[in-house]
Formats: structure tokens, C-alpha cells, sequence
């Protein structure tokens, strides 16, 4: 009998030590994912501005999205799927979400979303001001009202939303739901809100990657939470961008008919925001219940406990770091 709870014990440490191990593959796997695709931006960068006096004006915004979709999309993704290819993946059972559970979800989202931009910017201004610098804004996210409305609804409304889903719910969650859906939804969010290196975009990044990772482990349908991704970057970062850019413009033509279409447009957004806040608050018991349901704080445990998690977590705060001092 000794032998065998022996053997038992044994048998459950090296379980476990496998289980520490893998996490921590995963986290070093993007980790180096996210060090490919700063260093191919950086390089590319570089020698675009060897010929910028050939680059001017809407040029050098194209080139901006060219360098984003080359380092990421094209060249970072593939080899994340190569990095990641040998590292056990489980699948997810498919369910549909249904129409009623969907508009809740897209009212939630834009909740999450403007509490996460308010302490975000309550965050950044704070730093800013201990620091005694001017904001930053070395993130393309930030300066997207500078950005033709075209391509940064290709680049930021589309292509961004597939390919952050695919890295960040499908491939992510796919190889870390075996250690509990708590461990899962917390580390795509927090991963997906440290890859965006921005304090002022981090809060609601994470609030958001958490949603769509609930929603892909609840449906196992990873364009669900695309569509989600799609819908919020092409409302907030596109559309309400360009109709306030707009306003600017037309207030000097004095054309009111234009100008009462745009402000529409913009109270229908602020009415979103309105309603997902409200949506939010009153169900906060209900989410708050969820949380301890999935025991958060454990997984925050397993999460801080892996090293190899460590290494991308630094990585990203130092990309973060480097947009104050820069």
C-alpha cells in the first residue's frame, strides 16, 4: 500500500511538472512570436526610412500598414503556427450562439470597452504626469485619426480581427484549455492586452480578449468572436474616428445636412456605449458570480507560477516602457 501511493504521488508530481512545462512552452512560443514580429517591424521600418525622401504623405501611411501586414500577418502568424504546431491542442464543442445571447454579448462589449478606455486613460495621464511627459503615441491604434478611413477599415476593422482571433482564442485557448477554461479566458486576455503595448489600450484589450475567449470556449466557433472583433473595431476605431474628423471638416463648409448625418451616426455610437455601460453595471453581481465560478485568482496563480509566461509578459511591458521613454 505505501508503494503504491507512492507510485500515485509520483505519478501526480511528473503529471504536474509536465503541465507547469507545456504552459511554460506556450508563453515562450509567443513570447518569441511577439519578438519575431517587433524585430521584423523595427527592420522594415528602417529601411523604409533609407529611401523617405522618396516617401511622403498618404505613402508613408501605406507603408506604415505594409510593414503591419507583412510583420504580422504574413511572415509572424505562419511561424507562430510552426513554433506552436507540436504542443498539445484540444478541441472545442460546437455550439450556436443564438441571436438573443448575441446582441447581449455586443452590449456588453461596448461596456466593457468604455469602462476599460476610461482607466486606461486615467492610468496613462497618471503616468504621464509622474513622468512629466506630453501623451504618447507611438501606437498606430493611437494616431488612427491620421489614417485613411480605407485602409485602416481593411487593416484595423478586418484583417486585424481575423488574425488577433486566430493567434489569440483559437490557436491560444486551443493549447491551453486543457489546464480549465479559467486558465484560458485569463491568459488569452491578458496576453492579448500586454500585445497591444500600450497602457491607455491595455485595460479594455483585456477586458475584451476575455469576452471573446468566454465566447469561443462557450460556441467553439471562432468566428463568433471574430465578428465581435470586427464590430468593435469598425465602430470605435473607424467609423467614430472618421465621422468625428468630419465634423471638424464640415463645421467650416456649414454643411448641415452632412453635419446632422455624422452627429447621427455619433449619438447612435454614444447610445451603444450608454447601454453597454448600463448593461454592465446592472449585471455585475451576475459576472462577479461568474468569476468566482471559474475561480480567477487560481488562475491567476497558474499563470504567475509559469516562466516561460514571464518571458512574454516582460517582453511586452518593456515594448511598453519604451513608449514613455521614447
Amino acid at each position: 500500500r505505501f508503494n503504491k501511493r507512492n507510485e500515485i504521488k509520483m505519478v501526480e508530481h511528473n503529471n504536474e511538472y509536465k503541465e507547469k512545462r507545456n504552459l511554460s512552452e506556450i508563453g515562450i512560443k509567443y513570447g518569441i512570436f511577439f519578438l519575431i514580429v517587433t524585430i521584423l517591424q523595427i527592420l522594415l521600418a528602417g529601411l523604409a526610412s533609407l529611401k523617405k525622401e522618396y516617401i511622403s504623405g498618404e505613402n508613408q501611411i501605406i507603408l506604415v500598414f505594409l510593414i503591419l501586414i507583412l510583420s504580422m500577418y504574413v511572415i509572424g502568424y505562419p511561424i507562430l503556427c510552426i513554433l506552436l504546431r507540436k504542443v498539445p491542442k484540444e478541441n472545442i464543442k460546437e455550439n450556436h450562439l443564438g441571436v438573443s445571447r448575441f446582441i447581449k454579448g455586443l452590449f456588453c462589449m461596448f461596456g466593457i470597452l468604455l469602462i476599460g478606455v476610461i482607466i486606461g486613460q486615467v492610468f496613462n495621464k497618471s503616468i504621464n504626469s509622474l513622468l512629466n511627459i506630453s501623451s504618447t503615441s507611438s501606437n498606430i491604434m493611437e494616431r488612427i485619426d491620421t489614417i485613411n478611413p480605407i485602409y485602416s477599415a481593411i487593416t484595423v476593422g478586418i484583417l486585424g480581427p481575423i488574425f488577433e482571433e486566430l493567434i489569440f482564442r483559437k490557436k491560444l485557448i486551443d493549447c491551453t484549455i486543457k489546464y480549465g477554461e479559467n486558465v484560458a479566458i485569463l491568459a488569452s486576455g491578458i496576453m492579448f492586452g500586454l500585445f497591444h503595448a500600450s497602457v491607455t489600450q491595455f485595460f479594455y484589450a483585456t477586458g475584451l480578449g476575455m469576452l471573446w475567449a468566454y465566447v469561443y470556449i462557450k460556441t467553439g466557433r471562432i468566428r463568433y468572436s471574430i465578428i465581435y472583433h470586427m464590430i468593435n473595431n469598425l465602430t470605435v476605431s473607424v467609423l467614430m474616428v472618421e465621422i468625428v474628423k468630419q465634423l471638424d471638416i464640415l463645421e467650416d463648409s456649414n454643411m448641415s445636412m452632412a453635419t446632422a448625418f455624422c452627429l447621427f451616426f455619433l449619438i447612435v455610437i454614444g447610445c451603444l456605449l450608454f447601454i453597454g455601460i448600463l448593461y454592465v453595471i446592472k449585471n455585475m453581481k451576475r459576472f462577479w458570480g461568474i468569476m468566482k465560478m471559474y475561480n480567477v485568482k487560481n488562475a491567476a496563480k497558474i499563470l504567475i507560477k509559469s516562466r516561460g509566461m514571464w518571458f512574454y509578459y516582460i517582453l511586452c511591458v518593456l515594448m511598453i516602457i519604451e513608449g514613455y521613454v521614447k
